[in-house]
C-alpha cells in the first residue's frame, strides 16, 4: 500500500470543483479523511464532484492505492479544476505531493518522485490556455466521462483543445479530416468503387496435388458433387449458380429433410434423426421416416416457406401435448421418441438468457445495430489474452455497455472467440471454433448458482419483483403473478404456500440486515417503475430469484 498526499488551503469555496484522476492500478480517494470515491482501474479514469466537500480554509487529498504492492512503482495522475467567480485554478500533480510507502511509521512522508512535469506534453496545458474564458461546456462534457464512454463530438472537441496548444496534432487533425471530407465526398457523388467477381472465359485447370505438395500435380480433375447424391443436369456448367440449384432441386430430397430435422431439434430438443450432424450411414435412422418425407415435401411445395414449415409442427398434437409421464410410458419409451407425450428439455442458454429478461420486463427488443457488450467478470479478458506471453494479442478489457447495451437479445451480445460470456458457456453455448449442429446439455449445480447470483438475472429477478409489486395489491396475487409470468401457469395453493413462507422468511432477514437489502435493491440494469420499500423490494427480488431458477422456469415442459 502506498498513500499519496497534498496540503493546499482556499481562501473562499469555489463555485465548482472537479476532481479527473487516473491511476496504477486501484486506490480509495480520500479529502479531508473521508473517502469521496475510488479509481478502479488505470484505463477508467474517475471524476468526481467535490464541491460541496471545500470551503474556506486547509484541506487535504489522498490517494490510498491498495494494489500497488507488486514491487512497480505506484503512479498517480491527478488535476483538480477549482472555478471561482472570478477566475479558474488548477492543482495538479507535481512536487509538492507526498508520498507514504507501506512500511514508513505513520508520520513519516518523503516527496513524491515527478515522473512527468504537467505542461511538457507535446499538447501543453490546454485547461490552463482556456483559464481566462473558461473551458467550453463541451470539453468539460467530455472529460467527464471515459474515453471508451465517448460520442464523435466528445472526441471532435477533445481534439481542438489540444490541437490549439500542439502545431503537429493540429496539422494532424487537419490532414485525417481532409481525408474524411474527400471520402464523403466520393461517397456523395456516387464515385465509390467496389471489388466484384465475374467467371474467367474458360476454366482453369485442376490438379489432384500428390500428398498436397503444389508442386507435384497428379491427374486434371473438374467440378462436380460427390457420386453418391447422383449428377448435376446436363448441358449446364459446373460453377457456384448449378450448385446451389441443384441444392434446391426437387430431384434432392436430402436438403429439405436435414432442414425439416434441423427444426424439430430446435422444437422437441432431439431431431426426428437424432445424429442431426449426420444423415449419412453412420448416422441414426429416423424414428418417423414417414413423418420426416412428409414435412420435407410440404416444405418444399411451400416455397421453403420456414415460417410455415413451424406453424404446421407448433399447431400439431404432438407438439402441444404435457410433458407428463406416468410409470408405462417411462419404462416404454424413457426418452419420449416416440412422441406419445412432449420431451423435457433444458433451454438453450441464449433462449434463457433471452426469457430471463423478457419476463423481468428488461427486454430491448430493438432490432440491428452493433454488438453489445455483455456484464462479466471484470480481467477476463487480460487473464486470456496473454497465454504467458509478456505482449497481449488480443484485446485487454471488457467495458461493458450500459442502460439498453446489456438487455437486448442475446443474437446481438458480443463474443470474443477465445474469451466468450462466462454465463452462455455455463449453459453449453459453443465457443463457436467449429460449427456445431447439437449441443450438448448439462445439468451442474454450477448453473444454478449462476442463476442465483449472475448480474443479468439478478437484475432480472429485482425487475420481475417490481414488476409484480406495482401490478398487484398483497403479496399472494403478486406471488402468483411472478410465477405465472415465469411458467406460463398459476401455482398451486401448496406452491403459493412455499412462496408465501419464503417472502416472510426473507422479510425477517433484510428488516435485520438494512444495508443489504439496499445493496440489492440498488443493483439494476435499469430504473424501476417508482420507488419502493427496500426491504419489501429486497424480499420479493429474493423470492423472484427462487422462481427464475425453478427447473419449470429453466425447462421446455
Amino acid at each position: 500500500m502506498v498513500r499519496l498526499s497534498r496540503r493546499f488551503e482556499l481562501a473562499e469555496a469555489p463555485v465548482t470543483a472537479r476532481l479527473f484522476v487516473t491511476c496504477d492500478n486501484e486506490a480509495e480517494l480520500i479529502l479531508d479523511g473521508n473517502e469521496v470515491g475510488r479509481n478502479e482501474h488505470w484505463q477508467r479514469p474517475t471524476v468526481l464532484d467535490l464541491t460541496d466537500r471545500l470551503g474556506p480554509g486547509e484541506h487535504r487529498l489522498e490517494f490510498v492505492g491498495s494494489d500497488w504492492g507488486d514491487g512497480s512503482a505506484a503512479a498517480l495522475v491527478a488535476v483538480l479544476r477549482l472555478e471561482f467567480a472570478d477566475r479558474v485554478e488548477w492543482l495538479v500533480t507535481d512536487e509538492q505531493w507526498e508520498a507514504q510507502p507501506a512500511e514508513a511509521e505513520a508520520d513519516a512522508r518523503q516527496p513524491a518522485s515527478i515522473r512527468g512535469t504537467y505542461g511538457d506534453a507535446p499538447w501543453g496545458q490546454p485547461h490552463a490556455a482556456m483559464s481566462d474564458s473558461g473551458p467550453s461546456a463541451a470539453l468539460l462534457s467530455a472529460l467527464a466521462k471515459a474515453s471508451h464512454e465517448w460520442t464523435d463530438d466528445d472526441r471532435s472537441v477533445t481534439a481542438e483543445a489540444i490541437a490549439a496548444e500542439d502545431p503537429e496534432y493540429a496539422k494532424l487533425v487537419a490532414n485525417v479530416r481532409e481525408e474524411i471530407r474527400v471520402l464523403k465526398a466520393e461517397r456523395d457523388a456516387g464515385l465509390s468503387s467496389v471489388m466484384v467477381m465475374r467467371d474467367e472465359s474458360s476454366y482453369r485447370t485442376t490438379h489432384v496435388l500428390e500428398r498436397g505438395e503444389y508442386d507435384k500435380p497428379g491427374e486434371a480433375v473438374t467440378a462436380g458433387i460427390p457420386e453418391i447424391f447422383g449428377s448435376l443436369p446436363e448441358g449446364i456448367d459446373a460453377n457456384r449458380l448449378a450448385l446451389a440449384e441443384w441444392i434446391v432441386s426437387p430431384e434432392n430430397p436430402l436438403v429439405p429433410r436435414v432442414i425439416v430435422n434441423r427444426y424439430w431439434q430446435l422444437l422437441f430438443g432431439t431431431g426426428l434423426v437424432r445424429t442431426s450432424e449426420d444423415f449419412g450411414s453412420q448416422g441414426e435412422f429416423p424414428t418417423h421416416p414417414e413423418l420426416l418425407d412428409h414435412l420435407a415435401a410440404e416444405f418444399v411445395a411451400d416455397g421453403w416457406n420456414v415460417h410455415r414449415l413451424l406453424e404446421r409442427i407448433v399447431l400439431s398434437r404432438a407438439y402441444r401435448r404435457s410433458s407428463y409421464v406416468d410409470p408405462i410410458q417411462r419404462e416404454r419409451d424413457p426418452e419420449a421418441r416416440l412422441l406419445g407425450r412432449m420431451p423435457r428439455h433444458r433451454l438453450d442458454a441464449e433462449v434463457l438468457r433471452d426469457s430471463a429478461l423478457a419476463v423481468s420486463g428488461l427486454l430491448d427488443r430493438t432490432l440491428g445495430g452493433p454488438s453489445d457488450h455483455p456484464l462479466q467478470p471484470d480481467g477476463l479478458w487480460r487473464e486470456i489474452s496473454h497465454f504467458g506471453h509478456p505482449i497481449p494479442f488480443t484485446a485487454q478489457h471488457q467495458y461493458p455497455d450500459h442502460d439498453a447495451g446489456v438487455r437486448r437479445r442475446s443474437l446481438y451480445v458480443f463474443r470474443k472467440r477465445t474469451s466468450p460470456p462466462p454465463i452462455l458457456t455455463t449453459f453449453d453455448a459453443t465457443n463457436r471454433e467449429t460449427c456445431s449442429v447439437r449441443r450438448s446439455r448439462t445439468n451442474t449445480p454450477l448453473q444454478a448458482l449462476a442463476v442465483m447470483n449472475e448480474p443479468l438475472f439478478v437484475a432480472a429477478a429485482g425487475a420481475l419483483a417490481n414488476r409484480a409489486m406495482h401490478a398487484a395489491p398483497d403479496d399472494r396475487t403478486r406471488l402468483s403473478l411472478a410465477f405465472r409470468l415465469a411458467t406460463a401457469r398459476v401455482p398451486d395453493e401448496t406452491e403459493l404456500s412455499i412462496l408465501t413462507r419464503s417472502l416472510e422468511r426473507a422479510r425477517l432477514r433484510y428488516r435485520d440486515r438494512p444495508e443489504q437489502a439496499a445493496a440489492l435493491v440498488g443493483f439494476g440494469i435499469a430504473p424501476p417503475l417508482a420507488p419502493l420499500d427496500p426491504i419489501e423490494s429486497a424480499a420479493f427480488t429474493e423470492v423472484a430469484s427462487l422462481i427464475l431458477n425453478l427447473d419449470e422456469t429453466l425447462t421446455r415442459e
